[in-house]
């Protein structure tokens, strides 16, 4: 007879971690799991036999001294309604401890985040999960004054730094480790002439088959929709021809963008913190970077 342990999540169990969150349906990269835990390897869980089975999992990632994110919390169905889902909260809720956290939460459960869980304060904005095949139409001219180019060593630190225009801290190992993330694509828009960057965005192979967007941060409509059709088109990998893309609905250009895209807008994900809710430069998210480990 097996018994059920929560412990922190080891290299070894990745493989079964990403297929339980792709047996959910929901969207994720395929190697984005690994990035992130590179990133805080204290702050992902399992619920596992003593046999290696892993049964569940939730990731509690710490952004910064004040700030976690809490995702990926899943429960393999055969396994469900046992109380393991409970126990490895508890673990992830301890590792976030006083500090605040956001979360991403599907419509069915908001009532357990909001009034049990501790996650009260919803903010007045939800995501929207929008995917299709893009339509690009034919493209008559590139932005005035922009070159777009591949993130590499020499135009990462201005990348970094318009990032940390956007959330308002300092993100460069999570940048560094995304933008060059496995099965992963990455495009900086920048001004002719300049290093200064003004938009850039990542594209993966997502777990549910087609391309999954994120981040895709811009100054304006028309440098986020080039910089979405470079991503597209220069893709080195495989997948359906779909894209995935999450757009939060107080952007009402990010919200024109996919219109035009013609991209189906699918349902709404509130956002649920513990404490106050964090803000970021909105206008400038045209796709959040990654929904189970990060607030935009």
């Amino acid at each position: 007879m097996t018994s059920e342990i929560v412990r922190r999540m080891t290299w070894d169990d990745v493989p079964q971690v990403v297929e339980i969150w792709k047996d959910t349906g929901l969207a994720e990269g395929t190697h984005t799991v690994h990035t992130f835990f590179r990133f805080d390897p204290d702050g992902f869980y399992v619920v596992a036999t003593d046999t290696g089975e892993v049964l569940g999992t939730c990731a509690a990632v710490i952004l910064h001294s004040k700030l976690a994110f809490v995702g990926l919390y899943a429960v393999k169905k055969s396994h469900r309604g046992k109380g393991l889902g409970v126990r490895i909260w508890k673990k992830a809720m301890e590792h976030i401890g006083e500090r605040n956290a956001g979360l991403n939460s599907v419509p069915e459960h908001l009532r357990t985040y909001r009034d049990l869980a501790g996650f009260s304060n919803v903010a007045p904005w939800c995501t929207l999960i929008c995917e299709g095949v893009p339509d690009f139409g034919i493209r008559i001219i590139e932005p005035e004054g922009i070159q777009v180019v591949q993130i590499r060593a020499s135009v990462l630190p201005s990348v970094i730094n318009y990032d940390a225009s956007i959330h308002g801290y300092d993100r460069s190992k999570i940048v560094t480790l995304s933008t060059a993330e496995e099965d992963s694509y990455a495009l900086a828009a920048v001004r002719n002439g300049t290093r200064r960057v003004c938009g850039y965005g990542c594209i993966k192979n997502n777990v549910q088959g087609s391309l999954l967007v994120g981040p895709l941060y811009a100054d304006r409509i028309d440098i986020a929709e080039e910089l979405l059709r470079r991503l597209f088109a220069e893709f080195p990998g495989d997948s359906n021809g779909k894209i995935t893309i999450g757009v939060i609905n107080c952007n009402s250009e990010a919200m024109k963008l996919v219109t035009k895209l013609q991209l189906d807008i699918g349902e709404e994900v509130p956002r649920c913190y513990k404490r106050d809710q964090v803000h970021a430069n909105f206008e400038k998210v045209f796709g959040q970077h990654a929904l189970n480990f990060c607030p935009f």
